[in-house]
């Protein structure tokens, strides 16, 4: 049983990131956003990490341009059941999203 719920919560939020990558551009995606969705469609409230990548490109001149960053990766952390014995223990999951 505490497998399915975990196969279930895995299924639930890799739909809502694909979702979100598709109808929402990545310079718009906030942790508060993801949380929040997520919260509502997991019953708990994950952990959530927005990874970006940086990139300062070199001018013809020698000078350094502005600075590019892009998010690169979506992780979300989320805890499932896992019976040992007789005791329900609580485990955690992470689970990373490429966005480019």
């Amino acid at each position: 049983m505490q497998e399915d719920i975990r196969i279930f919560k895995e299924q639930v939020i890799n739909d809502y990131i694909t979702d979100l990558l598709t109808q929402v551009e990545p310079e718009n995606i906030n942790v508060d956003m993801v949380k929040k969705d997520l919260a509502q469609l997991l019953g708990e409230m994950p952990a959530i990490q927005l990874k970006y990548k940086s990139e300062v490109p070199l001018l013809e001149d020698g000078s350094k341009g502005k600075r590019i960053e892009e998010l690169a990766y979506i992780e979300v952390t989320y805890s499932y059941d896992k019976l040992v014995g007789d005791i329900s223990v609580p485990l955690p999951v992470t689970l990373p999203y490429r966005v480019r």
